[in-house]
């Protein structure tokens, strides 16, 4: 039996992220179910089908050498194309993905965006990367997540949640 799920993320890979990374002639890669990359000298595009309750994906940018060795984990240091949108000015979304023709042109305008924000990076043509971890610092602080008292149940330590981070 077979995964329509699954077959809607392919298809939408197929369509919208196969001719990007043949426009710029870089490969795209399967590296699991549900996960594609394309590869330049320096950065990855991880194209990721969502595991939550709903029908979703993620586009994140990492350098090469700080990617996630487990496809399916994001790693710490990728930075979700939204993001790099929103450093460049653009917001992203919403998309309707509970739909075959909303989640197919969520795959759409996420190439085009990454077409326009991840490329860059992918080509060596970028190299602000620390810029936008600077941005997304500066968001986090702004947010006062870390400040945030959260009421945590007798058997977790907050320690546990939130470590201290060095300055």
């Amino acid at each position: 039996m077979s995964d329509p799920s699954i077959e809607t993320f392919d298809e939408g890979v197929t369509c919208f992220f196969r001719p990007l990374a043949e426009r710029i002639k870089l490969p795209l890669q399967k590296l699991a179910k549900g996960v594609y990359e394309i590869t330049g000298k320096t950065f990855v595009l991880r194209i990721r089908e969502g595991i939550g309750h709903s029908r979703d994906f993620l586009l994140s940018v990492s350098k090469k050498d700080e990617a996630s060795q487990s496809p399916r984990d994001l790693g710490k240091n990728e930075i979700g194309l939204g993001v790099v949108a929103e450093f460049g000015g653009e917001k992203l979304g919403p998309y309707k993905y509970h739909t075959r023709e909303g989640y197919l042109h969520a795959f759409k305008d996420q190439a085009r965006a990454a077409e326009k924000y991840g490329v860059p990076y992918l080509l060596d043509l970028r190299s602000n990367f620390e810029d936008i971890r600077e941005f997304v610092e500066r968001k986090v602080v702004e947010s006062g997540i870390r400040e945030k008292k959260f009421h945590f149940p007798p058997n977790v330590r907050e320690e546990w949640i939130r470590p201290e981070r060095p300055e």
